[in-house]
């Protein structure tokens, strides 16, 4: 059996000359609109993701998770083994996603704002789309609901 290296793969050497050469012929604003139209398909995405689990809630949102278990619903979970204190949910997650995300995503797009009067409307889609971005997670609760059993994480 051949391995296939990442740098051997036609479809990445094709990505990475499409991203060369529309960067070189676009700059700035190649990369803008090209992050606009993948920001919009992962918005649909996750909308589309969101929506289709829908199923899963027949009995309600908090008593379909507590007939998992009756902590699964609660605010924090002391039966879990990742996510059994206020840290581990709140503090830890906020730190990642500012690390993560905002850093180089949201920071580097004020860049773009060339007028000082539009950073209030910035602010407000980027609250706006970052909540719709965190629909996602709901998918995990799909999982769980589905009836899949994780009997190890990261075997």
């Amino acid at each position: 059996m051949a391995i296939n290296t990442p740098i051997s793969s036609p479809s990445l050497l094709l990505a990475l000359f499409f991203v060369i050469f529309y960067t070189f012929l676009g700059g700035t604003y190649a990369h803008a609109y090209t992050n606009s139209f993948q920001g919009i398909l992962m918005l649909t995405i996750a909308l589309f993701l969101f929506v289709h689990g829908f199923k899963y809630y027949e009995h309600g949102f908090l008593d379909s998770l507590k007939n998992v278990s009756q902590n699964y619903g609660a605010l924090i979970n002391k039966e879990s083994d990742l996510y059994n204190s206020f840290f581990s949910i709140f503090v830890s997650g906020f730190a990642i996603s500012f690390a993560l995300m905002f850093q180089p995503y949201i920071f580097t797009k004020f860049l773009y704002i060339k007028e000082s009067k539009r950073i209030k409307r910035f602010i407000l889609s980027v609250l706006t789309i970052s909540s719709l971005f965190t629909l996602v997670l709901c998918i995990g609760f799909y999982a769980k609901l589905s009836g899949i059993e994780i009997l190890r994480q990261d075997k």
